[in-house]
């Protein structure tokens, strides 16, 4: 492959999933990327819980077309560590998309 289009793809917006990373109350839309290439966007955000301990919450946005996929996202604030790692990695795997 040409070196020059090897550095091209290295750029966001040139992968299949996007994972975003958002502070506090900020929103995320998807619209905001013109890609032809991603089609999958998981996003995770921090935030405090009534007890002012870290958590995540994690939701997935697709283009139109991308069919349902495992694992199912269970609706919990997520802890850091590695059952959310391997939450994310597996929601983020590759598949029959």
């Amino acid at each position: 492959m040409n070196p020059q289009q090897l550095e091209k793809k290295r750029h966001i917006g040139n992968d299949v999933v996007c994972i975003i990373f958002l502070d506090g109350d900020d929103t995320f839309d998807p619209r905001w990327f013109t890609t032809k290439f991603t089609h999958v966007f998981a996003v995770v955000q921090h935030f405090q819980d009534e007890n002012k301990r870290s958590r995540y919450k994690f939701a997935m946005s697709n283009k139109p077309g991308v069919r349902e996929y495992g694992p199912t996202n269970p609706n919990v604030a997520w802890k850091l560590g590695n059952t959310f790692r391997e939450f994310l990695l597996s929601k983020c795997k590759k598949q029959d998309r």
